[in-house]
């Protein structure tokens, strides 16, 4: 995920502006981190979905379901490898991406 961070940080210095794609790419590489075990603990998804969503927001993008369903795969998929996902964590993702309009 950081090695993502450092190349949109390129892309950003390189007048490249992220897309929604770019961040679906991000959200999905914390799903896919959590489903291998990386990222054990639910909240620490949630956190780095957090930081995605606001990201995204800096950047004035709007988020998608592709969206919705990569930052929800990675809470569940962090659950599955460590802790389970609190009803407020999954609660909280779901009203922000609502009150995005996603």
């Amino acid at each position: 995920f950081q090695s993502a961070l450092l190349v949109l940080d390129r892309m950003d210095r390189s007048g490249v502006k992220a897309n929604v794609v770019t961040f679906n790419s991000l959200a999905t590489i914390i799903a896919r981190t959590a489903q291998a075990g990386d990222i054990s603990d639910p909240a620490a998804a949630f956190s780095q979905g957090q930081q995605v969503l606001g990201m995204l927001l800096s950047a004035d993008v709007q988020p998608n379901v592709v969206t919705l369903n990569a930052l929800m795969s990675a809470v569940v998929n962090a659950g599955v490898s460590g802790a389970e996902p609190s009803d407020e964590q999954v609660e909280d993702l779901l009203g922000m991406l609502t009150q995005l309009g996603v």
